[in-house]
């Protein structure tokens, strides 16, 4: 039981912390971006914006899912057995 507690309490939450890590690690630098009509005025090209609003997702992602197991492994340790409050 105390492994089971340990990986969720230690483990998980690392990994998903890890997640957004990775994915702001990554560049869209294989993307050919002299395609016709893919940059938009201001100069930023529109592969590049839509790069930074799926990383901002996965990171949002990441902290929820992230704060969904801290919370539910917390609630069922302090549940105490009792099946209603799990």
């Amino acid at each position: 039981m105390n492994l089971r507690i340990a990986i969720v309490f230690i483990f998980l939450p690392a990994i998903f912390l890890a997640i957004p890590a990775f994915a702001a690690s990554t560049s869209l630098g294989d993307i050919n971006p002299s395609l016709p009509l893919i940059s938009n005025p201001s100069g930023n090209s529109i592969l590049d914006t839509v790069g930074a609003i799926y990383q901002f997702a996965l990171m949002i992602g990441g902290l929820l899912a992230f704060v969904a197991i801290v919370y539910n492994g917390v609630k069922y340790a302090m549940s105490g057995g009792n099946s209603s409050l799990q």
